[in-house]
């Protein structure tokens, strides 16, 4: 009978760390950078842009914005 040696190779961690944070990209008017853990919103074109420069653009659709929809 052959033994089986024990793998050298770490086994995979299912357990994802959640305090991750990396740059996501620039954001499409203020050119800031944005990071994962800022609001931000992604077009369709892959742009992202910050919520505070999204309201201000005057893209934002009127229903989404909870302050000023009553």
């Amino acid at each position: 009978m052959k033994l089986k040696k024990k793998s050298k190779m770490l086994r995979k961690q299912w357990k994802k760390n959640k305090d991750k944070e990396y740059i996501v990209g620039p954001c499409k008017w203020c050119e800031k950078e944005i990071v994962n853990t800022d609001s931000f919103v992604t077009f369709a074109d892959k742009t992202r842009a910050c919520i505070k420069c999204y309201r201000n653009s005057g893209h934002m659709l009127p229903f989404w914005d909870k302050e000023h929809s009553k």
